[in-house]
């Protein structure tokens, strides 16, 4: 893996991943799929992973130190994770903050960071549903494509 540091002008693929999920065969599959664009578009990827944080728990200085803590041991394990990953060549790991706490504020930390960096394409892996479960479970990749859209 190769890092690079992020540029507003320069176009990349974003790769929104959770750097604590076993490596499953949706994770294998996401990383296929990034793989091949980023060799036939020949981009360099931004992978990145948005933090939940709740709005209510920063008024005091100890959260705020408990989640700059917690985002560089997010960013450090995404470091370590990509690491292991052979002929990739990626951007610096991000991790955006997202303080509403829900897979819309989630999707809207990444449409607003694709927008700013003049994103070209966003790989985000989805997980087949039933009718019933999708009705009880937002689905990120489902708001993310409403946002960006």
């Amino acid at each position: 893996m190769k890092a690079q540091s992020h540029s507003k002008n320069a176009s990349s693929i974003i790769w929104p991943l959770d750097p604590y999920q076993k490596q499953t065969k949706l994770w294998n599959k996401s990383l296929s799929t990034v793989r091949t664009f980023s060799k036939a578009l020949k981009q360099n990827v931004s992978p990145l992973y948005v933090l939940d944080l709740k709005a209510e728990n920063l008024s005091n200085a100890r959260a705020e130190e408990k989640y700059k803590s917690l985002e560089q041991k997010t960013l450090e394990f995404m470091a370590r994770r990509l690491k292991k990953i052979k002929g990739l060549k990626t951007q610096a790991p991000l991790v955006l903050l997202n303080f509403n706490s829900s897979v819309r504020g989630e999707a809207e930390s990444i449409t607003a960071f694709s927008k700013a960096h003049n994103t070209d394409l966003i790989i985000a892996p989805t997980q087949s549903r039933t009718t019933l479960s999708r009705f009880f479970k937002d689905s990120f990749v489902e708001e993310l494509v409403a946002q960006r859209g």
